[in-house]
């Protein structure tokens, strides 16, 4: 009995060390050569007192060392119980690298000037077919036509609930703006959002870079989003929040085209100053830039007309935040307005040089306050940054607060990935708006900021140093990239091409695990050992959490590379 226990035993020891495997994880897209470079080793088992060796092209060790204890064991961050970091940031010559890790695993990694100089007309590219009102292929018949007049819906009460067609029937033309994400629903909240950061990008792309139709190609989107802009306020009594409701949900997958809801989506109305103060940011912005360029100065008078206008209705209207809340769906609910008027009133500043506008800013600041929290609802960090220049003071405690409080979670114990805020949904699109922020933090106010690394982890885990190894932006130049938008035309087209869609990303467990029942993942797939107990990601297109490009994400991406690239590419 004694030698059947051992043998069986010893059976168990040898197939669990067959079993036993090790998981390089790194950028796929190559390293900048000037940034910090390292890559994350999960594993097994113990790889202590182990080699390691990155040997160049010539076969000559460049860089070596032995692993000592993991850094961390299973965790809500990784699925294994080793996990290590491989530091090779002193390695800067442009090249292909192969890392051995103890004669068990060999892979290759790339060190690269600007790896992803291509990635923003990528996502250009994507963002574009997000189009409403344009021909759509394969038809090529025009999506959304009936948007052109759309009965106008007003609240019944305060509450965001109760909504009707307004007493004084009317209607507007909502036609244009881009598609929210695989639906058909237009937000103003993610329209102006999208336009804001896309002119942000266009004012930050990078002087050194090889191709300037990159550059127009974002102004000519951004143009896109401001000519729907203009009609949100088409007069005193109406301001435009969204188009569309939630039956949207209920059709099932269609063609813009082929849409039996077309001509018959609401537009509903109400003068909130979360939109509204987005809406005048993205405007005035506009204005400015436009103001500052003498090829463009001609386009400016509509949008800064309409910034003062929009910005005049919102402070003398001061309602309660506004979105549209059918049955379980709520629609972008951003809880506080204080934050988009203050970018709003500090873009209007820039624009005007009034310092009543100024004064509203630093007002609005601190009554905004730091966020903890970072996305398309909460502005906070970005508004503060664009007020630094005029009121330091006021805005620097709340910067510090919120960077503060991502880099100790990025700093946290067991967090490998140095992600730098919490699992929830669309959590990459808010890992790039951190980041983007830390860089602004670093260039304009602090040169040694402490906040530096954050960008080039965020960089590094979107193209594939994560948990799953996979690149979380759909194109052929990067091995390894997800392949599965979440989208209706994409779905019944496959032909029509999804590169530049960028992912969600990973997202809480526990709301996946509740909407498990419509995402259709096989039990047996390549990314259930790499989710964790709080975090999980597919590349499926039925996952609408994981895999639903949305407009604003791909604000967030846009501007995110466009600000690294200009950094990190030089």
């Amino acid at each position: 009995m004694t030698r059947f226990i051992s043998a069986l035993l010893f059976f168990f020891i040898q197939q669990t060390f067959l079993q036993a495997d090790i998981y390089p994880r790194y950028n796929h897209a190559g390293y900048p050569s000037k940034s910090n470079k390292s890559c994350i080793i999960l594993s097994d088992e113990s790889l202590n007192g182990k080699r390691w060796t990155i040997k160049n092209s010539s076969d000559l060790t460049v860089a070596e060392g032995i692993f000592s204890i993991s850094t961390s064991a299973i965790s809500e961050h990784t699925p294994k119980p080793f996990n290590y970091e491989i530091e090779f940031s002193s390695l800067k010559k442009i090249g292909i690298y192969a890392v051995n890790i103890s004669a068990q695993k060999t892979f290759s990694i790339e060190i690269k000037n600007n790896p992803t100089d291509f990635i923003v007309a990528e996502m250009l590219h994507f963002l574009n077919k997000q189009r409403s009102g344009v021909p759509v292929p394969p038809a090529n018949k025009i999506g959304h036509s009936g948007d052109s007049s759309c009965r106008v819906y007003e609240k019944r009460t305060n509450a965001n609930t109760s909504w009707d067609s307004a007493k004084k029937e009317r209607y507007v033309d909502m036609m244009g703006g881009w598609y929210d994400a695989g639906d058909y629903l237009k937000f103003t909240q993610t329209t102006a959002y999208t336009t804001y950061f896309l002119l942000r990008a266009y004012e930050t792309y990078p002087t050194h870079a090889t191709s300037v139709s990159d550059k127009k190609a974002i102004m000519d989107e951004a143009l896109w989003g401001l000519s729907y802009l203009l009609k949100t306020m088409p007069n005193d009594s109406t301001f435009i929040i969204q188009v569309g409701n939630a039956d949207d949900h209920k059709q099932g997958p269609r063609m813009p085209y082929e849409d039996k809801l077309n001509g018959l989506r609401n537009a509903y109305s109400d003068f909130s100053p979360t939109q509204m103060g987005l809406t005048s940011a993205a405007l005035a912005f506009a204005a400015h830039l436009f103001e500052a360029n003498p090829l463009l100065k001609i386009r400016s008078k509509p949008y800064r007309d309409k910034a003062i206008q929009i910005y005049q209705k919102a402070k003398r209207t001061n309602k309660n935040p506004a979105w549209v809340e059918e049955g379980w769906e709520k629609f972008y609910s951003d809880e506080s307005g204080y934050d988009n008027m203050e970018l709003a009133s500090v873009e209007l500043y820039k624009l005007t040089l009034d310092d009543y506008y100024l004064d509203q800013a630093k007002m609005f600041a601190q009554l905004a306050g730091p966020a903890y929290w970072s996305s398309w609802g909460n502005l906070n960090m970005i508004a503060h940054l664009n007020l630094y220049k005029y009121a330091s003071q006021t805005v620097e405690p709340y910067l510090k607060s919120d960077l503060n409080n991502f880099n100790s979670i990025a700093s946290k114990q067991g967090n490998i990935w140095r992600v730098p805020h919490a699992y929830t949904w669309a959590t990459l699109y808010s890992f790039m708006s951190v980041a983007s922020s830390s860089m602004i933090y670093k260039n304009v106010i602090d040169d040694a900021s402490p906040y530096d690394r954050m960008s080039t982890d965020v960089y590094n885990y979107t193209l594939g140093q994560n948990n799953w190894g996979v690149s979380m932006i759909i194109t052929d130049k990067i091995p390894g990239s997800v392949k599965n938008v979440f989208s209706h035309m994409h779905t019944l087209h496959p032909e029509i091409s999804s590169t530049g869609a960028i992912a969600e990303g990973p997202g809480d467990k526990k709301t996946h695990d509740e909407l498990m029942k419509y995402f259709n993942i096989p039990k047996n797939n390549s990314f259930e050992s790499f989710n964790t107990n709080e975090v999980v990601f597919y590349d499926y297109n039925s996952d609408f959490q994981c895999m639903e490009t949305t407009i604003s994400g791909m604000a967030d991406g846009i501007y995110f590379f466009t600000l690294f690239n200009a950094i990190h590419g030089k």
